[in-house]
């Protein structure tokens, strides 16, 4: 017999995380924990890549966030290092994803005090 998880669609109040310590709205934080992922992910890539964070439409709050690995940023990107590791994003994802961290808890995550709604999956959210 298999089991099925079924997962409300509510939306959830996420409570603001200020343990990481606030940033200006232009600028994106790495994580501890989230550099030491990405120093393990980014040895089996190209050297030089890096990662992207971005937003797209999506989810069932509205936002979702995307993750991959590039070998370059682009022409408009702005990039962020930490403890090794670059980050880029572009500027309509740094519109919305500014002054946030870039965290790793059993994958990676934005945390904000600018995020307002979360559905219960956790994979998307809402900046209303």
């Amino acid at each position: 017999m298999a089991l099925l998880s079924i997962k409300s669609k509510k939306e959830q109040t996420i409570r603001p995380d200020t343990s990481m310590g606030e940033l200006a709205p232009d600028q994106i934080g790495i994580s501890g924990e989230a550099a030491a992922r990405l120093l393990m992910l980014l040895a089996g890539e190209k050297p030089g890549s890096l990662l992207r964070v971005g937003m797209q439409g999506g989810g069932c709050s509205g936002l979702k966030p995307f993750f991959a690995f590039e070998e370059e940023a682009g022409e408009n990107d702005r990039v962020f290092s930490s403890m090794g590791v670059n980050v880029c994003v572009d500027p309509r994802s740094l519109a919305v994803i500014g002054g946030s961290w870039l965290d790793f808890d059993n994958g990676f995550k934005i945390k904000s005090q600018n995020l307002k709604k979360s559905c219960s999956c956790g994979e998307s959210f809402s900046i209303a």
